[in-house]
């Protein structure tokens, strides 16, 4: 009855409030336990000592019994029991538990950063209707490399008349209108729709109503829907907004409606107004179409059809052959087709960080296995089956993974500050679903089920190998400590080797990523960015309809920009490089006997001083001057590599060419080529841009004007005078797009940027989670070898030979892994191709220097473990032993 004593006196010890049967069991484990290390020290076998301790226990394994009886055994109890006694082992040693909760902090918290992006932008439903049957409607000129073209408003009519796969079918164009009325002028984001397009799409307004069929006509009332954000900015969420005129562009329009919060297709979109985008002549290719499926209908029927419907269409209207075809897209595939390759490759990365880290912890709990050998030994000696001893490891593993993964939902909510504030927020406004990248419910059930598998995975192994143990052999050791099997040490050695060769295939997709990014900024853009200051202006229709009013303005205000401190050149085009507004459009050229509709590039509209501003270098002819303005003859300037691909063999000097929409009483104007000049990466340097013509502004003159100016100081230092300058012209016209070059050319090389450095940043962390695996495994290795490498000393072996013995194993395993990454890495970085530029996914330097780097890093932490084995007393080794 001592034994019963002892318990309720450690009970009140505790100050727990714990049942009697729990007390007694763990009691008469710990005395039964003593009892048997006693007998197996006086020369008893493990089944003898065991049955002697239970007779000398009699009465508490009878109270034990009594209490069952009573009360019973439920799973839940044990469970909780396990549970504590997990608590109360993890807690005893801090150490190792806050080693293997920060590896697992880190693996967790990186897979919970990425997938709060993934959950917002890939995952989130789309706020429309029936999202799946949405489908974007474009064209396609492979000749040319051209994809995603828009459709012009005579072929959106005609698709629209005669498609049958289609339940709706509406349009939308681009707009940026300027609105007024306010203290300062406004630029707005908008886009002119058809009646239809809202109701393609399935969506309605929270407010007031949208568009009706008739006011999608010529001469119908001016209306507006706007955007919930643009609600809560400009009229503080006022409940009366209905009605309420906007004016833009200097014509007024009453609100009809206000959209749902969070609908957006292409940025932030504020307004919305019909009509204007129908206009059956127009053949340039400007809308952006989408249209419903109807049900049963597949993609696979609906693009035969359209692409039928094409054919025909093309046929009618140019009499000539097809070079386009109709490709048809998902809605959400159209919305995050840039960004889903980037998000899908982090996942994929920071899935393998996780995997190293679950492989490093599984190996921390197998050397802790090894160490609890006896523990082990002496449960089993008093009957604890093998389930119920793999059962507690894995409890402590839960609670392992459990507690990491808490540290990870930490980690990952600073992590998101970070990653959002490293997106330019004119960046971020394009990217669907960015204003709902957070922690929500969605990612904390995400890290709640990773947490839980990942320590059902790195806990079932250790756990199962680690009860498997012999009883006698292990209780007989006594002082000398558990014994490592060979089983146990092949299975630590093979998860060493795939964390090393996971490593490896994450320091390959790195170092590819790297030498891409290496090679883009190599590219020469084909004109000087440095010291250059560019804005946009959008000019009013009604203000600016004639085209002599808008190429009077852009004249008068290039003259005002001149004459700024710093000035050295200024010029206008429609587009500057790396900015906004591209646009491809058809021109025919005299002679030319292929298909009418082959000839295809980006048509840009410019001054006399765009080139020498850019400082875009002349190949052929002239640049424009003074005298190309409304009254010269019609001229136009190639590229290079239109140039070369439609006069090949010749020179494009003299040949005439004719845009489709530059007409003049009905007829086309044929424009004379009288000069090639360099070809412009307009889209960025590793985009493949389109064959660009150039034709004076003053003869075509846009509304939507960008001007570039060329200084000595810094560009930004000129920002308020050039807008004192404009609103010398016209107080109502707000500068937009206020950019220096090199801030175009950061920005367009920041996708490819910011892979590159995260996917650096997980190789290094997954570097060195597996620097510190394959450092424990050798240092355990020499700890269990403490007496081979002491009798190796004592019968002479010399420091440097030991230093080999223990480096030349870790390098066997160094070598292993790295095989059998780079095999992986192999295959695996061909999905890094459509983000590698100017190399090859399977580049030897970069697997070269891959392994090279993981096998110094892995030297370096052999080495250590390694040069203490050198110091090895072997007197003290032996008597250790």
């Amino acid at each position: 009855m001592k034994a019963i004593r002892t318990i309720w006196s450690r009970l009140r010890a505790f100050g727990r409030r714990r049942t009697l049967k729990q007390e007694i069991d763990e009691e008469l484990q710990f005395h039964l336990a003593q009892r048997v290390e006693e007998n197996i020290a006086a020369g008893m076998s493990a089944e003898e000592a065991a049955r002697a301790a239970r007779r000398r226990f009699g009465n508490v394994q009878s109270v034990r019994e009594e209490c069952r009886a009573l009360r019973g055994v439920s799973l839940g109890e044990t469970v909780l029991q396990d549970v504590r006694f997990g608590a109360r082992m993890l807690r005893k040693n801090r150490g190792f538990t806050a080693v293997v909760v920060l590896t697992l902090a880190l693996g967790i918290g990186a897979n919970s950063a990425i997938f709060s992006f993934v959950n917002a932008i890939l995952l989130r439903p789309l706020p429309c209707q029936d999202p799946e049957r949405l489908v974007s409607i474009c064209h396609v000129y492979p000749e040319l490399n051209l994809y995603g073209a828009p459709a012009s408003p005579s072929g959106y009519l005609h698709y629209r008349e005669h498609a049958i796969s289609f339940a709706n079918m509406g349009a939308a164009e681009g707009w940026s209108p300027i609105l007024t009325g306010h203290d300062q002028p406004e630029r707005l984001s908008g886009m002119k729709v058809t009646a239809s397009f809202f109701p393609t799409l399935g969506v309605k307004a929270i407010k007031g109503r949208l568009f009706l069929a008739e006011e999608d006509k010529p001469g119908a009332n001016r209306v507006a829907v706007i955007s919930y954000d643009f609600w809560k900015r400009d009229f503080q969420g006022d409940p009366d907004v209905l009605g309420k005129r906007l004016t833009l562009d200097g014509i007024g329009y009453a609100i009809l409606g206000v959209l749902p919060s969070g609908f957006k297709l292409r940025g932030d979109t504020d307004v919305w107004t019909v009509p204007g985008v129908t206009d059956p002549s127009s053949r340039d290719e400007s809308l952006l179409v989408l249209g419903r499926l109807k049900p049963g209908v597949t993609l696979t029927q609906a693009r035969t059809e359209m692409n039928a419907l094409a054919d025909a269409f093309r046929q009618e209207v140019f009499g000539g052959i097809r070079t386009a075809r109709i490709e048809l897209t998902g809605l959400r595939e159209m919305i995050v087709g840039e960004i889903r390759p980037a998000l899908v490759t982090l996942s994929g990365v920071v899935a393998m960080v996780l995997l190293i880290a679950c492989l490093n912890v599984a190996n921390l709990l197998l050397a802790r296995a090894a160490a609890r050998q006896k523990e082990i030994a002496v449960r089993s000696a008093l009957g604890a089956g093998r389930l119920r001893l793999v059962r507690q490891m894995l409890t402590e593993s839960l609670l392992l993974s459990l507690l990491g993964g808490g540290g990870g939902l930490l980690l990952a909510f600073f992590a998101l500050g970070i990653m959002r504030a490293a997106v330019p927020v004119e960046v971020a406004q394009y990217i669907q679903g960015w204003q709902h990248v957070e922690i929500d419910l969605r990612v904390v059930g995400f890290t709640l089920a990773v947490s839980l598998v990942t320590g059902t995975i790195f806990g079932l192994a250790p756990a199962w190998q680690g009860t498997w143990v012999n009883v006698n052999e292990t209780l007989k050791e006594s002082g000398r400590g558990a014994s490592d099997g060979r089983q146990r040490q092949r299975l630590r050695s093979l998860l060493i080797v795939s964390e090393l060769a996971v490593a490896i295939m994450l320091l390959v997709g790195a170092g590819l990523l790297l030498k891409s990014f290496t090679q883009v900024q190599k590219v020469p853009p084909g004109f000087k960015p440095a010291h250059l200051l560019t804005f946009r202006l959008f000019l009013p229709e009604h203000e600016y309809e004639q085209s002599s009013r808008v190429a009077s303005f852009g004249s008068e205000l290039v003259e005002k920009l001149m004459v700024l401190p710093g000035a050295t050149s200024v010029g206008l085009g429609s587009v500057v490089p790396f900015g906004s507004g591209f646009d491809t459009a058809s021109f025919d050229i005299e002679g030319f006997t292929g298909d009418p509709s082959l000839p295809h590039g980006m048509p840009i509209a410019v001054d006399a001083g765009y080139f020498e501003t850019l400082r875009i270098p002349l190949i052929q002819g002239r640049f424009f001057t003074g005298h190309d303005d409304a009254s010269g003859a019609p001229v136009a300037i190639v590229d290079e590599k239109l140039a070369r691909y439609f006069w090949p063999h010749e020179s494009p000097l003299g040949k005439r060419i004719h845009i489709n929409s530059d007409r003049k009483n009905g007829q086309p104007v044929w424009r004379e080529i009288v000069g090639v000049v360099g070809h412009v990466k307009m889209y960025g340097l590793a985009a493949e841009a389109k064959g660009q013509y150039y034709f004076p502004h003053p003869q075509i003159p846009v509304r939507n004007i960008s001007f570039i100016i060329r200084t000595t100081t810094d560009p930004k230092s000129l920002t308020s005078a050039v807008q004192n300058q404009v609103w010398s012209l016209n107080k109502n016209l707000p500068l937009s797009g206020v950019k220096t070059m090199t801030d175009l050319l950061d920005r367009s090389l920041m996708p490819k940027r910011q892979l590159m450095y995260l996917v650096a940043l997980f190789a290094v962390l997954a570097l060195l989670l597996a620097a510190v695996g394959l450092y424990g495994v050798i240092s355990l290795s020499v700890d269990q070898r403490t007496r081979e490498l002491g009798i190796r000393m004592a019968l002479g072996a010399q420091p440097s030979s030991i230093l080999r013995l223990v480096i030349g194993r870790a390098m066997q395993l160094v070598l292993l892994g790295t095989a059998i990454g780079v095999a992986g890495a192999l295959v695996l970085t061909r999905a890094l191709s459509a983000s590698l530029f100017g190399i090859s996914s399977a580049d030897p330097l970069t697997f070269a220097g891959a392994s090279a780097l993981l096998a110094l890093v892995a030297l370096t932490a052999s080495y250590i473990p390694a040069r203490r084995a050198t110091k090895t007393d072997p007197m003290v080794a032996l008597r250790y032993e």
